[in-house]
């Protein structure tokens, strides 16, 4: 039974293992198949995805967060061990409302219920959860220039931040892979066969979401996250079609 996992990390597992096993899998398909497959409730979805998105975003430097805890480097790891750690470190240093026991028994039960890891594996994954837990404060990230140094700061592939470095330089390879690793705001097209920039707003508005126009159309929105959680595509404008 996998009662006691939740649902938004069962599913960001699920998501992340076929990502990471299956040549171009797309990780927003899976996700949201898997999400229809069980039903996901709309919060546990937006928790898988800030899971799976967080996780394949900043792998490099997860797997630094942990290295230093192993006697071999993360890329000897068991796939799905390695994949289990870095959603445990995700949560535990990227997210501030997960507690660090359902981060812990999650991962511990994902282990043993669902990817059917070996005795010793469980025990070598929970010494090692509990160890990040218990640490407080991740270990400080390398501040210089390096190209090695960037690779763990921005998660970055050795070989891109290589050819990144030697056509545009330091400053403006950094500033591509901040850009890289910043999330886009959800933007949205308005159906102006229906409705008008000022009433759609308006309309979202007053279901808690910020709203500014965007900068590259006319018909385009961004849309920030609802105050109370709610997803933009549970709203009432976008059932009636507006957008």
């Amino acid at each position: 039974m996998t009662t006691k996992i939740s649902p938004a990390r069962l599913t960001a597992a699920q998501t992340l293992m076929i990502v990471e096993t299956e040549p171009f899998s797309q990780a927003g398909d899976v996700l949201a198949r898997k999400a229809t497959e069980t039903a996901l409730r709309a919060d546990d979805t937006r928790l898988a995805r800030t899971i799976v998105f967080g996780v394949l975003r900043n792998a490099l430097t997860l797997d630094f967060y942990y290295a230093h805890l192993l006697k071999q480097p993360p890329a000897k790891l068991d796939t799905r061990v390695r994949m289990l750690l870095r959603m445990a470190v995700f949560q535990q240093y990227f997210l501030s409302k997960v507690p660090e026991y359902a981060i812990v028994n999650d991962t511990v039960e994902l282990a043993k219920m669902i990817f059917r890891l070996k005795p010793l594996q469980v025990g070598f994954l929970n010494a090692v959860l509990r160890k990040i837990v218990s640490q407080g404060a991740p270990p400080q990230l390398p501040q210089g220039n390096k190209a090695s140094h960037l690779c763990i700061r921005y998660s970055f592939p050795w070989e891109l931040a290589g050819i990144l470095i030697q056509k545009y330089g330091t400053h403006k390879t950094i500033a591509i892979m901040e850009a890289c690793n910043t999330e886009p705001p959800l933007t949205i097209r308005l159906n102006a066969l229906r409705t008008t920039s000022d009433t759609l707003t308006a309309m979202l508005q007053a279901e808690g979401f910020s709203v500014r126009p965007g900068s590259l159309a006319p018909q385009a929105l961004l849309v920030d996250p609802s105050s109370e959680g709610k997803s933009v595509f549970e709203t009432s404008a976008f059932h009636e079609g507006l957008f």
